[in-house]
């Protein structure tokens, strides 16, 4: 039975700086409603809305990566998600052509559903912009992931993949 492998990942100064600039600009405005309103009930349901804005989508962004076999697991606060992969791995590179369609676009990563030039439309789990990987699943769908080390995630899915690379290769 394949042991599995869990791959770290970061995140990378675009998201470093939305985070930082979303939550002080979050943080200040709680701050300003506070102290301006008169009224506890509306003070306290702008900072409840603010806070939900804020901790939201950190239960859905990626915390790391496990590769057991063909199966790839995102491990994320609200529930993993599971990516049956296909198709041999590549590595993908950042292209600033494309469209959020639906998650987050930088606050705490950049998680859902997204269309690029040249992929076209993607599921995103990644908090990197510099270590993308495109996956492939059993349904043909495209998924993107940032593992740290991107070279050794593609090599550890490879092991579980042969009949592709023999595939590809002939």
């Amino acid at each position: 039975m394949n042991a599995e492998n869990v791959f770290s990942l970061s995140w990378d100064g675009l998201i470093k700086g939305m985070t930082a600039s979303v939550s002080l600009l979050l943080v200040t405005l709680m701050a300003i409603f506070a102290l301006v309103l008169d009224n506890l009930i509306l003070t306290v349901g702008i900072i409840l809305l603010f806070v939900c804005s804020l901790l939201m989508p950190l239960l859905w962004a990626p915390q790391r990566y496990a590769v057991k076999g063909n199966l790839v697991t995102v491990r994320r606060r609200i529930g993993d998600a599971e990516i049956s992969v296909a198709k041999a791995p590549e590595r993908w590179k950042w292209a600033w052509w494309g469209m959020r369609l639906f998650g987050s676009g930088g606050l705490y990563g950049y998680f859902g559903h997204f269309i690029f030039k040249g992929v076209g439309r993607v599921r995103m789990y990644a908090t990197n912009r510099h270590s993308l990987v495109l996956l492939v699943d059993e349904k043909g769908n495209k998924i993107l992931v940032s593992p740290n080390e991107p070279e050794r995630f593609i090599r550890q899915l490879m092991k579980s993949l042969p009949k592709v690379v023999n595939s590809e290769a002939g």
